[in-house]
């Protein structure tokens, strides 16, 4: 390479002699991974059939594990490679397998497809189909594989079926009694021993877990990777660094604010229940001397049982049998179930309970996910959330619509009229001074009931005049003006439609189809027109 300023115009920049290997890839197969939750893991190509495929496939492997792909956690990382290394031993093992990637063809990727349906079922294989064929997008495997086989390997996805539901109140208060009663006794045991011997192990994490879970409303993950520090806020909450990893590349970290209660001991409040752990695990943690939260016992040695991978290989069968669990019945007459202990369950019912609260505002009641994931991913599958919410719903429609009948009903009222008038004939319309309006017939658009002047109002509001009469030959038009009312009802806000069109919507569905007959209105259906007319009282800006 020659000195800086060495490039100019019709001088470009010396290149590398060699072709460019990222600093990640060793031997030319061996990928090592360095996660953003400080996690690693080193992945060898050499160990798939192949060998063909080694060097683009460690290639395109280490850009999509590496700083600038999407796989940025331990867990993430070893899902993929799952997929991927499953799909290249199944082409290995083929009568006619592809030893090079230009070799790869779409008989080859679907045959894969129906091999991993017979075993975890179509959808799932797909799904896995599409996580592993993202590999090969990636350069330099995306310029080998021919673009059919692309396009193959990112098979439709089926929709995803709904999250569980959330624990009943029953269910959900025992699990709870039973973690905080647990992590009253640790506290005691931790009290009785020296402090040389103030450690947890393994099994003293579930009702740990449970408590921190039941109590703030965060995931598992973000509970298992707490960090130790905090900061007590005027001894009413303590804040504290969480890791969410679930908000996107650049956003991983995030602070809560829990509050605590006034007598913390009785484990009421998320800073209830983060201060007791963390007092737990601190005489384990001076001893390892680590910036760890969580630190046990296991096999004579501490350790963080979520350092190395997040699952930590916990069991929580013996803790549901030792407190002696139950499911609600299905019904009476069959014997209660042994419950099953799921954390996404478990955070299902604290986000139900939370939205409930909060009177179905979501906005409100999201406090760790957006509130489309929270509806997407914990409430939608809640069958008690969707009962509640459509109970909710319609007690809503219910009070807008008595709200929009009512002031149909006073405004007839300052017009000296308790109703609309509605004849079947329009010959007994009695006037001379009557006037056809869009929709209806009024008696004396001269005169106005609260002016005395001529009318300037819209059409809309002669359903709540006085003047307003409606005859058998308005019913078509009306029968139009419904169905575009409905339709505008879907092109605008709620709360905007009942504002503009609730009181006319009322009107007619209440007082003025009901005075007639079903074979009246089957009739009018027929003759009803095209041209509702609503475009005459729309403000000229908002017409089409």
């Amino acid at each position: 390479m020659t000195p800086r300023g060495s490039t100019g115009i019709h001088r470009p920049s010396v290149l590398p002699s060699a072709r460019y290997a990222p600093a990640s890839i060793r031997n030319g197969t061996i990928v090592s991974f360095h996660g953003e939750d400080e996690r690693s893991r080193v992945f060898d190509i050499a160990c798939l059939p192949l060998p063909g495929w080694h060097a683009a496939l460690a290639e395109s492997w280490a850009e999509r594990v590496g700083p600038a792909g999407a796989l940025r956690t331990q867990a993430s990382a070893e899902g993929a490679w799952g997929a991927l290394s499953r799909m290249m031993r199944f082409y290995g093992s083929t009568l006619k397998p592809p030893r090079t990637p230009e070799e790869l063809t779409i008989d080859h990727v679907d045959a894969y497809i129906r091999f991993r349906s017979e075993q975890i079922g179509e959808a799932s294989a797909r799904v896995e189909t599409r996580q592993a064929g993202l590999t090969f997008l990636i350069e330099p495997l995306a310029s080998l594989v021919s673009a059919e086989v692309r396009a193959r390997l990112r098979p439709m996805q089926r929709p995803r079926s709904n999250p569980q539901s959330g624990y009943s109140d029953g269910e959900f208060a025992r699990i709870v009694a039973a973690a905080r009663a647990d992590v009253r006794v640790l506290e005691k045991r931790m009290r009785s021993l020296p402090s040389s011997r103030r450690v947890l192990r393994k099994k003293d994490l579930t009702p740990l877990l449970v408590i921190l879970v039941a109590l703030t409303g965060w995931n598992i993950e973000t509970m298992k990777e707490l960090s130790p520090t905090f900061r007590t806020i005027d001894g009413v909450a303590v804040e504290v660094d969480l890791v969410k990893r679930r908000r996107g590349r650049g956003r991983w970290h995030q602070t809560a604010t829990w509050e605590l209660s006034i007598n913390p001991s009785r484990l009421v409040k998320p800073g209830d229940a983060f201060l007791a752990v963390h007092k737990l695990m601190a005489p384990a943690r001076r001893r390892l001397k680590a910036d760890r939260f969580w630190v046990i016992e296991s096999r004579r040695e501490l350790k963080d049982p979520f350092a190395k991978r997040l699952h930590g290989d916990l069991r929580h069968g013996h803790w549901i049998e030792r407190h002696g669990l139950l499911a609600d019945p299905v019904s009476e007459p069959l014997p209660a179930l042994p419950l099953r202990l799921n954390f996404n369950r478990l955070k299902t019912t604290v986000d139900v309970r939370r939205t409930r609260e909060m009177g179905g505002h979501l906005p409100s009641a999201a406090r760790s996910n957006s509130t489309s994931v929270l509806f997407r991913n914990y409430l939608a599958g809640d069958a008690t959330t969707r009962e509640w919410a459509q109970e909710a719903m319609s007690e809503a429609l219910t009070d807008v619509e008595a709200s929009a009948w009512g002031t149909h009903k006073r405004a007839l009222g300052a017009h000296g009229r308790t109703e609309l008038q509605i004849l079947k004939n329009s010959d007994l319309v009695g006037t001379s001074q009557s006037t056809e309006a869009a929709w209806t017939t009024c008696a004396d658009i001269r005169h106005h009931p609260e002016t005395g002047r001529t009318c300037r109002r819209s059409f809309l509001d002669c359903f709540q005049c006085g003047n307003c009469v409606v005859t058998g030959e308005h019913l078509p038009r009306l029968l139009s003006l419904l169905d575009a009312l409905e339709a505008r009802r879907a092109e605008m806000s709620e709360e905007g439609w009942w504002i503009r069109y609730g009181a006319t919507w009322v009107a007619l569905r209440r007082e003025v189809l009901p005075a007639f007959t079903t074979a009246e209105l089957s009739l009018a259906e027929q003759a009803k027109p095209s041209d509702s007319h609503l475009d005459l009282v729309e403000p000229r800006w908002e017409r089409p």
